[in-house]
């Protein structure tokens, strides 16, 4: 548990995670598949494009 190997370990260092696009708040929100506004816009995941289709509508 020392705090220098902590750092300099990609896993738990502060910065290895940011720059991790996997890991980083920035890159997470560019990606498509989990930026919260991509999946808005998608007609697969909008809640409203989802009630517009009669497919998935409940009131159809």
């Amino acid at each position: 548990t020392d705090p220098t190997a902590v750092l300099e370990n990609p896993a738990t260092d502060p910065t290895t995670v940011l720059e991790n696009p996997a890991t980083d708040p920035a890159t997470v929100l560019e990606n498509p598949a989990t930026d919260p506004a991509t999946v808005l816009e998608n007609p697969a995941t909008d809640p409203a494009t989802v009630l517009e289709n009669p497919a998935t509508d409940p009131a159809t």
